[in-house]
């Protein structure tokens, strides 16, 4: 995970994860990936490859899985809600 500045994007991922047989999947349904990157523009972000996201051990827990979104967030300090934060559009 990476922190936070204002005026920055970053991307989250969410991640499916079919009910399998084996128990390990069975215990995953939905990921929400944190982000792990920073990038200064909407096209940097957009331009971020999912093949290189760190997932750690993950890949070994589970048979199958496939990334079903990616939400970019910009970051603002005069954002008048909690996160200061909100889904970049453009």
């Amino acid at each position: 995970m990476t922190n936070g500045t204002t005026g920055q994007y970053y991307n989250v991922y969410q991640i499916l994860v079919p009910a399998a047989a084996d128990a390990e999947s069975q215990s995953f349904r939905m990921i929400m990936l944190q982000p792990q990157a920073t990038h200064a523009s909407l096209a940097n972000a957009l331009a971020e490859d999912p093949r290189n996201l760190a997932l750690g051990n993950f890949g070994n827990l589970v048979t199958e899985w496939v990334i079903y979104a990616r939400i970019t967030y910009v970051t603002s300090a005069g954002d008048a809600n909690a996160g200061k934060c909100r889904i970049a559009t453009g």
